[in-house]
């Protein structure tokens, strides 16, 4: 099983275990969770249940991103922060008491907590192949600097590199290699 994919399936579980334990520590200080329109509390499964539900949704969204994102964890990070933000409104509209209110505002900041950085963690190109390091932009190359106009599969000559900053060996030829592409074969 691949860096990647360990980590975006280890953070749904967690995050349904880290939001249904704060759920139940609410509850044991004293919030209700009751919705007035029916009356009805909501369970600790019910927690669990929908906090797994979008956090599958959320990996779903990070394997596409991976898959046609040249970015994949930052524009994870975005789209995750604005679906939060849009998470945040519907437990104003219950019309519950604040303490169920806030109590609900909070849990969707407990699974945010907790989704968010571990899918965004695992989309990160600096976890894959080994890699320590990516420069923004895309370009990858053991001690070179990022130049512009220097792009996937270019190879820049021996005077445009500053062969003193190069392992032995790799004086002359710099591949280049696309975000995500696996780096450790970049040098031939």
């Amino acid at each position: 099983m691949s860096r990647r994919f360990r980590g975006l399936v280890v953070a749904a579980p967690v995050a349904v275990a880290v939001t249904t334990l704060a759920a139940a520590l609410a509850r044991a200080v004293g919030v209700d969770f009751e919705i007035p329109d029916g009356g009805e509390v909501i369970p600790l499964s019910g927690f669990a249940v929908v906090t797994g539900f979008f956090s599958v949704v959320g990996v779903v969204i990070a394997a596409v991103l991976l898959r046609w994102s040249a970015r994949p964890a930052e524009r994870f990070l975005w789209t995750a922060v604005a679906l939060t933000a849009l998470s945040l409104v519907p437990p104003f509209l219950t019309g519950a008491n604040a303490a169920t209110v806030v109590a609900l505002v909070g849990l969707h900041l407990v699974a945010a907590a907790v989704m968010i950085p571990g899918v965004a963690r695992a989309l990160s190109p600096s976890r894959q192949d080994g890699v320590d390091e990516v420069p923004r932009g895309g370009i990858h190359a053991v001690g070179v600097q990022r130049r512009r106009g220097v792009g996937p599969g270019d190879v820049v000559e021996e005077d445009a590199v500053d062969a003193g900053d190069q392992p032995a060996g790799l004086a002359g030829r710099v591949a280049c290699a696309e975000p995500g592409e696996n780096r450790g074969d970049a040098f031939a």
